[in-house]
């Protein structure tokens, strides 16, 4: 598979393909744990997580530059701004908040670490990558469950 850049050519095997994809279906752990709930602001989380987990699949399925690969990064990052602003008016502990930040940090890290290494052709950009879906997921889980259990 290659995706194009006005810098140079890229190349992205099927195993890496792969790789993300799986990583990508991690997001339905805080789907499925949020629709189990009989909160309405947890449902809500749940059903536009679903469309983060949709986009990722989409884009990795088959990722060349294109609409697709904006789409996921326009639901990723606006999937991100809701959860922080949502966990922010409904998380009262500071320890939890900052754990939280925490978690923010870290993935975007991540991110912006995993397509360095990409655009210098370092072959650890997707296990980069992959950490940053886990981040981003194990961060929704914490979240939904100081919403469900505070």
């Amino acid at each position: 598979m290659h995706l194009t850049n006005k810098k140079k050519l890229l190349i992205i095997n099927d195993y890496d393909i792969k790789l993300m994809c799986i990583s990508s279906f991690w997001f339905l752990i805080p789907i499925i744990y949020g629709l189990h709930q009989s909160l309405y602001i947890v449902n809500i989380l749940s059903y536009i997580s679903i469309v983060t987990f949709v986009a990722s699949i989409l884009y990795w399925h088959n990722p060349i530059n294109g609409i697709r690969r904006y789409f996921d990064y326009f639901v990723a990052n606006t999937t991100c701004i809701l959860y922080i602003v949502l966990a922010s008016y409904n998380i009262n502990c500071a320890y939890t908040k900052l754990f939280i930040w925490y978690l923010l940090f870290t993935s975007i890290f991540l991110f912006y670490k995993s397509l360095y290494l990409y655009n210098v052709n370092n072959k650890n950009w997707v296990f980069c990558h992959m950490y940053f879906h886990l981040m981003a997921t194990f961060a929704k889980c914490v979240i939904l469950y100081n919403i469900i259990y505070q």
